[in-house]
């Protein structure tokens, strides 16, 4: 399935700069996953800095190291990723907050690349939309 900034993109309503600002906003704005494991009560913050050592010294992922360390489960990690990916801003609401989108423009393009998606699903070609701009 083709990315909801893509379509923007081919739909001509955002440039690839803007996507790439407003992805840009959306990492900064997304707690990282330390954070996420602390709030959800899974690892303490002297753990959080055990792991952040252990990354330095030996690359990897933050998770991954917690878990050699013992202080995750495997399983805990796909529930961390879930959270944190619950608390990424969504691409649509970044583009309005910038300007880059109406509400109304973001809740047509949804409808449509929605649509899309499902039709490409179903095996059928996507029809051709008309752009609707929203002042």
């Amino acid at each position: 399935m083709r990315l909801f900034g893509k379509h923007l993109i081919d739909r001509g309503l955002i440039t690839e700069i803007q996507l790439v600002e407003a992805l840009d906003n959306q990492r900064r704005l997304t707690p990282n996953i330390g954070l996420v494991a602390r709030e959800a009560g899974k690892l303490t913050v002297h753990q959080v800095l055990e792991v952040l050592n252990r990354q330095e010294r030996s690359g990897g992922r933050f998770l991954e190291a917690a878990v050699e360390l013992g202080f995750l489960r495997p399983g805990d990690v796909d529930t961390l990723l879930r959270r944190q990916r619950a608390q990424r801003p969504r691409l649509g609401k970044l583009l309005v907050q910038m300007s880059y989108l109406t509400d109304q423009a973001l809740m047509h393009e949804l409808d449509l690349y929605l649509a899309d998606a499902t039709e490409r699903k179903d095996g059928r070609r996507p029809k051709k939309r008309r752009i609707v701009t929203a002042a």
